[in-house]
Order: C-alpha cells, then structure tokens, then sequence
C-alpha cells in the first residue's frame, strides 16, 4: 500500500467518525427535549398513609438488690489460734509480714501515723537484726511486733531444734529492740498445726495468728488490686494479711486505710483485736443465779417459867377466944393507953 493511499484511508475514517458522534449529539439532544416535561404540569403524588403509633412499652426498671443485712453478732472467746475475731463493732487488723524493708516500712508507718491506724508487723529475724530501728519506732507509734520466724522457714517441715531456735532468736531481737516479748506470731506460709500451736503458746506465751482476708499482694497485682481486695474481704473482725517488702503494697496501704475507715472500721493491733473479743465474750456468759442462802429454823422462845407465888392469908382468929368489948370513954375524963382513968 502506498502512502498516499494511506493518508487517504485515514482521511476517510476521521469523516465517518466524525459523522457518527454528529449523529449520536442530535439523537442525544432530541431525546432529552422529549423527556422535559412542562413545569406547570401537576406532579402526580401517592396518598401518603399514616400509621397509628403505639406507645412504646416502658421497660422494667432493673430490680434493685437489697443489701445484704449484717450477721448477727455471736460471741465467741478467741483461742490461742486465730485467723479472725467475734468482736461487737466494725474492727479490723491490718498485718504485714517479712519486715522490716529499709524504705518501705517507714512509708507504710508515715501513712499510718498521718490516719492514726494500727498495725502488727510480722517480722522476720534476719530483718529485724538489720532494722531493728524501724522496730523500735513500729512500737513507739503503738503498732504491734509479731515473730515471723528468723529465716522464713516452714515449721511444719522443719525439726523441733529448728523450730525453737528461729522463734528464740527472733523473740530475743524483738525484745532488745522494742523492750517487750511479743505475744503472737505467725508462721511463715500458715503452715501450722495444732502440736506447734500448742508448743508455741505454752512454751513462749505466743498465740498463732493467721488470716481471713488475702490480698495476695505478693503476686504484685497492682497497688489498686490491693487496695480492692483489702475493702472487700473486711468485715468486723478480720485479719487482713499484707507484706510490707513490696513497693505496689506500701503505696496501697494509704487507699486501704482511708477506705476502711470511711465504712466506719477502726484499725487496731491483733492483740487489741482478740482482747474485745475475749471481753466481749466474757460479758455475753450468762450471770450465775444469785445463790439463796437457805432460811435459819425458827427457834422457839420460851418464856421464864416463874413459880406463882400465893398471897398471904389473913391469920386466922381463935374462934374460943372471946371478942374484944370497946368500952366508950366517958365524957371529961382522960384516957391513959385506952383506959379511962
């Protein structure tokens, strides 16, 4: 094919384009004249039909629980193991174990010295040999000092020999630093049983602390967690257990104690704790009937017997003798001894 011829072709072809885009402009046009309406004619409308409403069913408001009524108190006298106290009124005891930490104890008695708490402070003796400052002011500022053993052992695994020399040496540390023997311990774990129990209060006067409210702070939850579980367990008489070697506890001991007494709980040390108990269960024994001396028997009184006495008789007078004549005086003369002379 030439190149003429080429040009030629494609002359041709841009005029049939060109006439067939014409002819669509015009069909195009002429259809949209055709689909204009006139703008005065009516626009055809469909009825519109209203619905009757119906009211809308008012949803039951969501019952509310009622609150739970407190149990009633029942007095019971505390014993020599404790894990909780029957006590007349919303009194709880907050406990730490494991102290003294160097920093972290004295955070947690600044907060308790600012809100006027107690507290008891179960320590362990290779702390307190190092501490034994932290100790002294913990008793001062009127917190109670329990033994926790000195090393952290487990009694109920461990030899008598053992046993006495973990609670000797750390009674003795407490007694050097605070100037008292303490009065209650608490055995690492709460393993306890009821020969230890025994030996431990009849040989060092020590009664066996464990506890009703866990915080499980050791599993460092969070200082909130803490504070959270503390509130919800308390209940008058509790034992809350604590460890003060934690930094997420000594900052959720503030939350835990402004939170307790807003309910109304006072913060006492344990032995305080079993002290109301013991008082209160004292009060609640009933009062022995007054014992009635029986009556003394009627003694009979029996008048002086006096021997009647008879009255004195007239004598009597011989009836032979002849009866005297009263001779009448005569007149101007005188008498001598009733003779007329």
């Amino acid at each position: 094919m030439s190149q003429g011829r080429f040009f030629d072709m494609m002359k041709k072809l841009k005029q049939l384009i060109s006439l067939v885009a014409t002819v669509a402009l015009v069909a195009s046009c002429t259809q949209q004249q055709q689909e204009v309406e006139d703008p005065l004619k009516p626009i055809p409308t469909e009825p519109v039909i209203v619905k009757p409403t119906t009211p809308a069913k008012p949803k039951p408001a969501k019952p509310v629980k009622p609150e739970k009524p407190a149990k009633p108190f029942v007095p019971a006298a505390p014993g020599v193991r404790v894990s909780s106290v029957s006590v007349p009124g919303k009194y709880v005891a907050i406990t730490f174990d494991d102290g003294p930490h160097a920093t972290l104890t004295p955070q947690v008695l600044d907060v308790l010295k600012k809100y006027g708490a107690k507290a008891t402070f179960f320590v362990a003796g290779s702390n307190a040999a190092r501490y034994p400052s932290i100790m002294a002011r913990a008793a001062a500022e009127g917190h109670e000092i329990g033994n926790h053993t000195y090393s952290h052992i487990q009694m109920t695994a461990a030899t008598q020999e053992k046993i006495d020399s973990e609670i000797s040496r750390t009674n003795a540390l407490i007694e050097a630093a605070t100037g008292s023997k303490p009065k209650v311990m608490r055995p690492p774990y709460g393993a306890i049983n009821s020969k230890l129990v025994s030996r431990m209060f009849n040989t060092y006067g020590l009664k066996s602390i464990l506890w009703n409210v866990d915080t499980n702070d050791w599993r460092r939850p969070g200082s909130s967690v803490v504070v959270q579980r503390a509130l919800d367990g308390a209940k008058p008489g509790a034992i809350i257990l604590m460890h003060d070697i934690h930094a997420g506890t000594a900052a959720a001991v503030e939350g835990i104690v402004t939170g307790l007494q807003a309910r109304g709980y006072t913060l006492v040390t344990v032995s305080e704790l079993i002290e109301m108990g013991r008082v209160a269960a004292k009060a609640a024994e009933p009062k022995p009937a007054p014992v009635v001396a029986p009556a003394a028997p009627a003694t009979e009184v029996t008048a002086p017997v006096t021997e009647a006495v008879a009255p004195e008789e007239a004598p009597i007078a011989d009836p032979l003798a002849p009866l005297p004549v009263e001779v009448p005086a005569a007149q101007g003369s005188a008498t001598l001894g009733g003779v007329a002379i």
